[in-house]
């Protein structure tokens, strides 16, 4: 059973063409054509099941495009155009959309065939674009924390840190470590505080668990 394609294009070279690569798809049948998504001949479609359109509309007849989507509810859009356009991707982003593809950067041959991946099922995305479009969502992702070993330390340990920790390692008691390094009790417990926040743990077998960070484990890198 072949999936029906409805094609929106202004420009009527453009709209042939598309045509001629749907008609290289065995499985798509080219249903209807229009220049707008205000056309009666787009709301007015039977059952269409992938609604291609021209990238420039998306922006122009966003209301268009929104009122489409809920007359045809269970049709998928592609978005298509000259070159890659991140503002033509988000725009599209209210409705069911299955890719967008470039004239200019497939041959007529990748074009058919990309229609025929989202016929069945699928989604394309002109690489240029799909690029734009992770370099769009990566700069509203929050920063990656840095995972050692499956924890993940806020920064690195300082060379005292390190030493409270090994004393630590060694089972001594909070008391012990101050006498050790000859600082005071509540210095050791703001060391330890400092410890348990950067390792990403809530307890001293936490941190004794812990794999070294920072510049003392550099150096003993460096030494072995």
């Amino acid at each position: 059973m072949n999936v029906r394609l409805l094609v929106v294009e202004p420009e009527v070279l453009r709209r042939r063409l598309v045509c001629e690569s749907a008609l290289c798809v065995a499985d798509v049948e080219v249903i209807g054509v229009a220049s707008s998504l205000q056309d009666e001949a787009v709301l007015n479609a039977v059952d269409p099941e992938i609604i291609l359109v021209d990238a420039s509309l998306v922006e122009n007849e966003r209301g268009a495009l929104i009122e489409v989507a809920q007359r045809h509810a269970g049709a998928y859009f592609v978005l298509f155009g000259a070159y890659a356009d991140l503002d033509a991707l988000l725009f599209g982003l209210p409705v069911p959309l299955r890719g967008y593809l470039s004239f200019n950067h497939l041959s007529r041959e990748e074009f058919a065939r990309s229609l025929e991946v989202i016929a069945h099922g699928g989604a394309v995305i002109e690489p240029l674009s799909a690029l734009l479009l992770l370099q769009y969502l990566q700069r509203l992702a929050p920063p990656a924390r840095l995972v050692t070993n499956g924890r993940s330390p806020a920064g690195e340990l300082t060379d005292r840190e390190h030493e409270v920790l090994q004393f630590v390692r060694l089972g001594l008691s909070n008391k012990e470590i101050a006498m050790r390094m000859t600082i005071s009790l509540g210095t050791v417990r703001a060391h330890l505080r400092s410890i348990f926040r950067k390792l990403d743990v809530t307890s001293r077998a936490g941190a004794a668990a812990s794999p070294l960070i920072g510049p003392l484990a550099r150096k003993q890198r460096l030494a072995g």
